[in-house]
């Protein structure tokens, strides 16, 4: 087991959100993840968006209309041609890249999200 893979388990443990989609999940953010503020962004979102699952149960206004899809919420036509883990990797790619306020439809919720993510991080740590 990596440390990453561990990390986001964690921190899912701590949220009592571990699913049976959690492995591989884990796997794929251990995967793509360059550090552990990476891991934790990315095992937080998870939580959120999905409750930690490949295939969550829409409920959102955009996963009920089939426009989000997958563990990041990311456009369901990218999602269904992608592996959890290319997605994961788009995602990462997209938040180094600055872009994590436009993965979130609120700037303000993505910022605060940011914050719970790293003190998340320092409590599982």
């Amino acid at each position: 087991m990596t440390h990453a893979f561990a990390l986001a388990l964690r921190i899912w443990a701590a949220m009592h959100l571990v699913t049976a989609d959690s492995r591989d999940l884990g796997r794929a953010i251990a995967a793509e993840a360059r550090d552990d503020y990476e891991v934790a962004i990315a095992a937080y979102y998870v939580a959120l968006e999905s409750a930690v699952h490949v295939r969550p149960n829409a409920y959102s206004p955009d996963a009920l209309s089939g426009q989000s899809c997958g563990p990041v919420q990311l456009p369901c036509e990218f999602v269904s041609t992608h592996t959890p883990r290319q997605q994961i990797a788009y995602w990462l790619s997209e938040v180094r890249a600055g872009h994590l306020e436009g993965l979130d439809s609120s700037p303000t919720r993505a910022h605060r999200r940011f914050w719970l993510a790293m003190g998340l991080l320092s409590r599982v740590r």
